[in-house]
């Protein structure tokens, strides 16, 4: 059985380690994404909102129906109630028996005793301020007029899912039963109503529902996801994802260059075979496809036992994290399975082939005498090859072009720079004679030296590197959420309210972010150009080019902001400040002039910096700050974000009293549940973790292989002359000390320079100088790479040196 080579198996380990951690993370992370976005879906309380200012069509509805989807309606406008012979401003809210698609709604009409349904024909659920503006309490079940309905108070509002989508509605919400909206001849043209279809169904159902709606949208409606209704979510997903893709690619490399060396193995024991064969009169071509048909089954079986092992172990990560969701995960899909196999494909085609190839260049007499390589040309060829697989891999994994291209020339550097090591220990004199006999043993062989150290440091670089930034990345999410993170927000809060609620806030030593002023405005033109939203190319940019931003004013940074181009206001400046996101999706510079239609005001200005919002802080951030002298003469009310601690549930009842106009909104829901994700994704990553140590360990075995019958023939050599067993313990362990010494610190050097590359560019994250990355490194690559070697040569020294020459 061919699979018995020693170079084979050694290739089929290396391409079953690949194909398992490229399988086991696209399984499980396909699941996780779906999971996460059904999660952070609860902002939304559905998976798709269509919001516009006209009823929604019913072949909208019905077409969602034939894809699959769950649908349910919603109408939200303003409108004034009269109970006990006042007049109240509040916020309806009219849902259907289908609402929340996704989330929970809760409702109190018992204290202590929450219900998770929406109101029925005939009812209708307050919010808190709302109640203390009536004087009254769900249990009272009061009478309240609303145009031709009069409904009957049924509870108190709780929570609710897309809570955050009204963060500037104009008074405290009145949630109602739809058909009493539209029963109470309040809808119409002059209701400022917006109608809202909320969709829910699996990713492919709401693509393909998307696709089908985009060319029907009018200018004025929006389409929300989790993409664009909740930053904070999104950010923390995104971030999540990044590593476990980065990850799974280090391991997928790492197994890379393991075929890659174990190739050379499988090629350097076929040789004299090879040579045999010509000499019966195979020609080049039947050669190649000789040892060719043992790749191809290695191919197929490594993928398949790959693919098994991948899908157990993501099913046994599922079952890790199994309650981190409060329903069971959504089914593995079958992308990863097609995907194995043409990974498997392209690093056998890239990394094992053309080497391969490299071998019916080579004469018998070559062959025989074994001192000359295959042609110079072949050889480039095949690592140009192996080269043009690495990034096309790169890319396909990685999915961002910046990203790829940043891993490629790190990568082409770290090669450089361990090139310069490896020059180093084969030129530089050393007068240690404790090192002369290791590097004697390494100069026998430059060559493969040169591969080793390549092979080890950029192994140990990727390590470190995941070591490095995975704490980080834990420490910094655990930090970004501190105990007294804000968990409301206050809006609607008018200017003359606000000393009054900064003293209230002060009384009950509540700390705020800071009161902003805000308001809705709709961007109407760029450089005195009308906007068009159907001239963008994208739907996430029509969509930003249509929708109404809520526009603050400050001339503060926010200290969790950071200025990506351009330069901060001197106050008293008409200056505007972009998020980068947005700033890049509708293309703005920095110098760009903006106009923007706030309730038939103008207001132009010019943008003088772009700037990196960290949403996940919870602080009051804006996708568009404007300069404190803009708001002059602009209509706006006031936002602030705070921290309300469990222990002090009345000050809400009592800012409700005092200020029946604020509304609190409780983020608390979705502040738990980017806790959760945090937490969540850090045992993720540490189980994905554990396939870049399977990956690295491989290539030190092929490293080993290679070198092996090098290393038998010294050992006999050195044993006819005389050497002790003591003597060649020390010349075993000084070669690989000497090896994995210098491949360990240089993997320090470089890991700490790409981690503050990467983690700067790619996590937010700023780490800097790490003095214990560069002792881990050291220490790892002395310890691992003498320990694998010792090991690795401990069956040598036991045999007779007859029994090596005689081989050789």
């Amino acid at each position: 059985m061919t699979t018995r080579q020693p170079g084979l198996r050694l290739l089929f380990w290396a391409l079953m380690i690949a194909v398992t951690a490229h399988s086991t993370v696209t399984f499980f992370t396909d699941r996780i994404e779906q999971a996460l976005y059904r999660e952070g879906a609860a902002a939304l309380a559905a998976d798709l909102v269509i919001r516009q200012n006209q009823p929604v069509p019913a072949a909208w509805i019905a077409q969602a129906a034939r894809h699959g989807l769950q649908h349910s309606q919603q109408i939200n406008f303003p409108s004034v109630i009269f109970a006990q012979g006042k007049p109240h401003l509040v916020q309806i809210k009219a849902v259907d028996s289908n609402y929340p698609l996704r989330g929970k709604l809760q409702t109190q009409h018992q204290p202590g005793v929450n219900i998770q349904q929406p109101p029925n024909p005939g009812q209708a659920i307050a919010d808190p301020a709302l109640l203390h503006a009536l004087g009254t309490t769900p249990q009272q079940a009061i009478k309240i007029p609303l145009g031709a309905r009069s409904l009957k108070l049924h509870g108190e509002l709780i929570q609710v899912p897309d809570a955050s989508l009204n963060l500037f509605q104009l008074a405290p919400r009145l949630l109602i039963h739809r058909q009493d909206a539209e029963a109470s001849g309040l809808l119409g043209p002059a209701s400022r109503a917006r109608y809202r279809l909320l969709l829910a169904g699996t990713p492919t159902a709401i693509n393909k529902f998307r696709t089908w709606l985009a060319p029907q949208l009018s200018p004025t409606s929006e389409l929300l996801t989790l993409d664009n209704s909740s930053p904070e979510l999104q950010q923390t997903i995104q971030r999540t994802q990044r590593f476990l893709s980065l990850a799974a690619l280090c391991a997928s490399l790492l197994a890379g260059i393991g075929i890659l060396l174990a190739t050379r193995h499988y090629v350097d024991s076929l040789l004299a075979q090879t040579a045999i064969l010509r000499t019966l009169g195979m020609t080049r071509r039947q050669v190649f496809v000789y040892h060719s048909k043992p790749l191809i089954r290695i191919s197929l079986s490594g993928t398949g036992l790959g693919l098994i092992l991948g899908y157990l172990l993501q099913a046994g990560l599922t079952l890790w994290l199994a309650d981190w969701f409060d329903q069971t995960l959504p089914a593995a899909g079958w992308q990863p399975i097609p995907q194995a196999m043409i990974q498997a494909t392209l690093l056998l085609s890239g990394f094992a082939l053309p080497t391969l190839w490299s071998v019916q260049h080579m004469t018998p007499h070559q062959i025989l005498r074994q001192d000359q390589q295959p042609a110079n040309l072949t050889q480039h060829t095949a690592w140009a090859s192996a080269a043009l697989v690495f990034c096309g891999l790169l890319y396909w994994q990685a999915n961002d072009l910046i990203l790829t291209l940043s891993i490629i020339a790190s990568l082409g550097l770290m090669t450089l720079i361990l090139l310069g090591g490896a020059w180093c220990i084969l030129s530089i004199p050393s007068r240690s004679n404790r090192l002369l006999a290791g590097r004697a043993a390494l100069q026998r062989n430059p060559g493969l030296t040169r591969i080793q150290i390549v092979a080890y440091g950029i192994a140990l670089t990727l390590l470190l590197l995941l070591t490095l930034i995975r704490g980080d990345i834990l420490r910094t999410w655990q930090d970004s959420i501190p105990a007294d993170a804000p968990n409301h927000f206050l809006i609607n809060i008018q200017p003359d309210q606000a000393n009054p609620i900064r003293k209230q806030l002060a009384t009950h030593q509540i700390t705020d972010t800071g009161l902003y002023p805000t308001t809705r405005a709709r961007l109407s033109a760029i450089n005195d150009q009308p906007v068009e939203p159907t001239s963008y190319q994208t739907p996430r940019a029509r969509q930003l080019a249509s929708r109404e931003y809520n526009l603050g004013f400050s001339d503060q940074l926010q200290p969790d902001n950071q200025l990506i181009s351009g330069t901060w206001w001197q106050p008293g400046t008409p200056a505007l400040s972009i998020e980068q996101e947005l700033a890049n999706t509708l293309q703005l510079q920095v110098g760009d002039q903006l106009t923007f239609d706030i309730a038939g005001q103008m207001l132009h200005a010019r943008i003088a910096n772009i700037r990196r919002v960290t949403w996940g802080s919870f602080n009051i951030n804006f996708f568009i700050q404007a300069s404190a002298t803009l708001q002059t003469h602009i209509p706006h009310a006031m936002i602030t974000s705070l921290h309300i601690p469990a222990d002090n549930p009345g000050f809400l009842r009592q800012l409700a009293a005092q200020f029946p106009t604020v509304s609190a909104i409780n983020i608390q829901p979705l502040l738990d549940k980017v806790s959760d994700i945090i937490y969540r994704g850090s045992l993720a990553i540490e189980g994905i973790f554990l396939f870049t140590l399977a990956a690295a360990g491989m290539i030190s075995l092929a490293a080993l292989r290679i070198s092996r019958a090098q290393r038998q023939r010294d050992i006999a050599l050195l044993r006819t002359l005389g050497a002790t067993r003591q003597q060649l313990r020390r010349y075993i362990l000084s070669e690989f000390a000497l090896l994995g010494g210098l491949s360990g610190l240089l993997a320090a050097a470089l890991a700490n320079s790409l981690g503050n590359l990467l983690g700067y560019q790619f996590f937010a994250l700023t780490i800097g100088f790490k003095p214990e990355i560069w002792l881990l490194g050291g220490a790892t690559g002395l310890v691992s790479v003498s320990l694998l070697g010792w090991q690795a040569s401990r069956p040598i020294l036991r045999q007779p040196p007859l029994t090596h020459l005689s081989a050789s």
